[in-house]
């Protein structure tokens, strides 16, 4: 897996993978000769060795700039890679960023049938 940097709101970026116990990537960013990190997705393993759980955070001054999607299709395509059959996550109903990257991903979305506050988004690869 290679390291990529795009260009987002005019700065690259650098995102790299990390494993620990499932498959991380992490964006940073250079500030004063440091890497500073500003967003991470991830995937790990459920009772299904097919499936996995996902999630993405994304700095408050990155958000709404692209870097959740960019970040969310790099581990999307490791996913397919591995074998992965499917992807999902589990959010909060009143969560509008998930709610718009899920269907910009082209995710599927159904309400918890254990609690009416909370969607499910899967994604079948």
């Amino acid at each position: 897996m290679n390291t990529q940097q795009p260009t987002i709101a005019g700065e690259m970026v650098t995102i790299r993978p990390i494993r620990i116990h499932s498959m991380a990537f992490v964006a940073t960013v250079r500030r004063d000769g440091r890497d500073l990190e500003i967003g991470v997705s991830r995937y790990a393993p459920n009772s299904r060795s097919d499936v996995r759980e996902i999630a993405v955070t994304v700095a408050d001054d990155w958000q709404d700039k692209g870097l959740g999607a960019a970040l969310m299709r790099q581990l999307i395509q490791t996913a397919r890679i591995n074998g992965i059959k499917q992807l999902y996550s589990i959010d909060f109903a009143e969560n509008t960023a998930m709610r718009e990257l899920a269907r910009d991903l082209g995710m599927r979305a159904s309400r918890d049938p254990d609690d009416p506050h909370q969607t499910i988004y899967t994604l079948d690869l």
